[in-house]
């Protein structure tokens, strides 16, 4: 039986009883072996390429973003702070004692909050940040609106309130972003090694 299909085959490439069709028959199966390795590892590179980039873009927005925020309310703080030196007078202790009226209130920057609005982005960033973020400025916004409609004592106590809230914003939420912040650095400090794109 072998015979007669070693005759069947004899003079064409699947006659395995020449040499040079034996080493036809491995070149070509150790082609088609490396080319299914190559596709393999490429594609497996690839990916792994594809997810540290999205990885790093994902990092970056988040960090611009909360050091944008950062900074919009690092500014107004410093505006509101000068506008209650001037709202509130205080006697040596340190106490408020009485308010020159509410005056020309500051023009604030809400750019980066209101466009945080609209960005489906901001939901990537830390929960607890959004939150305190949110309510610093649904308070900001409720006490400048109680300023500008108020007169007497309730200008006074709406003064003191604005000078808190700057006070524990920047004592409490700032330092969180910072924090917060410092950790993106040092994530994104990884990717150093990715070079330019």
């Amino acid at each position: 039986m072998a015979r007669m299909f070693a005759g069947f085959f004899s003079g064409t490439i699947l006659d395995f009883s020449k040499r040079q069709n034996v080493l036809f028959w491995v070149s070509q199966i150790a082609i088609i072996l490396s080319t299914v390795i190559g596709v393999y590892l490429a594609t497996s590179e690839g990916l792994r390429s594809a997810v540290e980039f999205h990885s790093l873009t994902t990092l970056e927005k988040k960090y611009y973003t909360l050091n944008a925020l950062r900074q919009e309310i690092d500014s107004n703080n410093e505006m509101l702070k000068q506008y209650v030196g001037q709202l509130l007078n205080k006697d040596e202790n340190g106490t408020v004692v009485s308010h020159n009226g509410v005056g020309e209130m500051p023009d604030l920057n809400w750019f980066v909050w209101k466009t945080m609005e609209n960005s489906s982005e901001t939901l990537d960033l830390p929960v607890d940040i959004l939150r305190d973020a949110n309510r610093y400025y649904l308070n900001l916004s409720d006490l400048m609106d109680k300023l500008n409609t108020s007169g007497g004592y309730d200008t006074l106590r709406y003064g003191i309130a604005l000078e808190k809230l700057t006070q524990a914003t920047k004592a409490e939420f700032i330092v969180r972003v910072e924090q917060q912040l410092k950790q993106y650095q040092d994530r994104l400090s990884v990717f150093k090694g990715l070079g330019k794109y």
